[in-house]
């Protein structure tokens, strides 16, 4: 066995994007305001358009972050409960 750390990386498969990576790749596509010097046809309906879409861009950014805190905390949660359960059927186990 050769120590070059060499590899098949035929059958290697690209990791899976996480959820911080999917709300990192969000957060980087936020629209900057871009300064024209020219009037735009339509000004208020482009503008309220514009808004619309940072407004759902921003939900989907936050509905992302909530959601992964919730999975989060519900693995914790889980992990605590499984202990206490854990302890419960040993001593239940002992006193038969």
């Amino acid at each position: 066995m050769s120590g070059t750390g060499t590899f098949n990386k035929a059958g290697a498969r690209a990791p899976a994007k996480t959820m911080q990576d999917r709300i990192n790749e969000l957060k980087a596509k936020r629209p900057t305001p871009k300064v024209e010097r020219h009037l735009t046809p339509g000004g208020h309906t482009h503008t309220q358009v514009v808004r619309q879409q940072v407004t759902l861009h921003e939900q989907r950014i936050r509905m992302m972050t909530t959601q992964r805190t919730q999975a989060k905390t519900k693995i914790e949660r889980g992990f605590s409960k499984a202990k206490v359960r854990g302890q419960a059927r040993s001593a239940f186990d002992r006193s038969r």
